[in-house]
């Protein structure tokens, strides 16, 4: 692929229906191409380089990348792709593949359990109620002459 086709195809790149590691894999993968196309330049003073300007090209790619990422991401994980925006500096997109992935996990466990019958939640709520024998729990049964002083 030329370097304008990954260019595209990464700024087009949606998660849709597929989970966050594939989407995840499938953009890492472009980001590869296009570095093997377009790699980073490096510094080759004879002595080691003080400007910032090669950290600095570094730093913009990866703030890049995790731009891409969260663009392409569905509309579930907004209030993650707000919350990594306004982290100043942005964190690292192995650490924002990390809260997403999580926000996949609780989504994922949210709607498990909303998605269960919920006969099944009132039922185990009356069992906590009843002694067994169909009549609520009133507690230990109470004798008249049961008493410590």
């Amino acid at each position: 692929m030329c370097i304008a086709s990954l260019r595209f195809a990464i700024n087009n790149l949606k998660q849709g229906s597929k989970p966050v590691l594939d989407y995840f894999i499938e953009m890492k993968s472009l980001w590869e191409g296009l570095n093997s196309h377009h790699p980073m330049p490096m510094c080759t003073c004879p002595h080691q380089c003080r400007c910032e300007a090669m950290r600095a090209a570094r730093e913009f790619r990866m703030e890049d990348q995790v731009i891409q990422f969260l663009t392409g991401l569905n509309d579930t994980f907004s209030i993650v792709k707000t919350q990594v925006l306004l982290m100043d500096p942005l964190p690292s997109i192995n650490k924002v593949y990390s809260m997403v992935v999580q926000e996949e996990s609780n989504n994922t466990a949210i709607t498990l359990v909303s998605g269960e019958d919920s006969s099944i939640l009132v039922n185990a709520s009356d069992a906590r109620k009843s002694n067994g024998c169909g009549k609520p729990y009133a507690g230990p049964p109470q004798s008249k002459n049961n008493s410590r002083y």
